[in-house]
């Protein structure tokens, strides 16, 4: 329990984790039981390694390094459609990842990557989630100004799990009465990229990638207006995009990844770029 009634109270507040499951198509209901002696914790495929040099989770069905001394996000991923736990070393569908970025009002850019002081650590470890937190500085890879802004991403894995959840905040350190930004973001390297599919009112948009270094991207400028731009002759415009966006690879075996931007069209302006890099 995080919160009780009174010193030696009634538990107040309890946080869980926990695999939940669905039968058949609705979640399950589950019940907390107080037992007259602690449980032992139950076995998950939920691994996590740490060197110097690198962070390495497993899940079970994912598994993905994070560099601690060039922190780009997610460096490398693997997948197992099998949840067999055995990966193909060869072929990661997360590779060569940028990770957190921003340009400023000078159009001068800065990557959490080039901070030479970054800390990343297991912040919290357990049998159903794992997460990793980074922090650190903004800086401009020549060196020819100071670091601008900070940051604070936080990486969590889930037993068992493929997905990953992401949470990423940029900490103003400058006069916003005087300086700007001009963009914000966080690239994540993909050799997925061979057609796109993404949601927008309800409906898919799909096709393939142009070549490079053409792009597809989506921009929710407002509330109620985005435009999808670089699928074709014409851009396609409509209200509010539904906030997810998925590369795949032409070659059927291959795994696809899929991107969810939570709240899209309520914190506009938003654009989401996929590209064959």
């Amino acid at each position: 329990p995080v919160a009780t009634w009174g010193p030696k109270g009634s538990a107040q507040w309890v946080h869980l984790d926990f695999s939940g499951k669905y039968a058949g198509g609705k979640p399950s209901e589950y019940r907390l039981k107080l037992l007259p002696q602690p449980a032992s914790l139950p076995k998950t495929p939920l691994v996590c390694t740490q060197t110097d040099d690198k962070i390495t989770i497993d899940t079970g069905a994912i598994r993905f390094e994070v560099n601690r001394k060039k922190f780009t996000g997610i460096e490398t991923a693997w997948f197992d459609p099998t949840g067999s736990g055995k990966y193909d070393d060869a072929n990661p569908g997360i590779k060569g990842s940028a990770g957190p970025y921003l340009v400023d009002g000078r159009i001068i850019r800065f990557d959490a990557a080039n901070d030479k002081n970054v800390q990343v650590v297991v912040e919290e470890q357990g049998p159903q989630r794992v997460t990793i937190a980074a922090s650190g500085w903004y800086v401009n890879p020549e060196g020819r100004v100071d670091p601008f802004c900070m940051f604070k991403i936080r990486i969590t894995a889930y037993a068992g799990q493929p997905m990953l959840r992401i949470s990423h905040h940029t900490i103003l350190t400058y006069d916003t009465r005087i300086g700007r930004l001009t963009d914000v973001g966080f690239h994540i390297g993909s050799v997925l990229g061979e057609n796109f599919r993404l949601g927008a009112d309800g409906a898919t948009q799909e096709g393939a990638l142009p070549k490079l270094p053409q792009t597809v991207f989506l921009h929710q400028d407002r509330c109620d207006h985005f435009r999808v731009v670089g699928s074709g002759t014409n851009s396609v415009e409509g209200a509010k995009s539904d906030g997810w966006f998925s590369l795949a690879s032409t070659n059927a075996p291959r795994s696809s990844l899929t991107v969810v931007l939570r709240d899209i069209w309520q914190k506009f302006p938003k654009d989401v770029e996929m590209s064959r890099d």
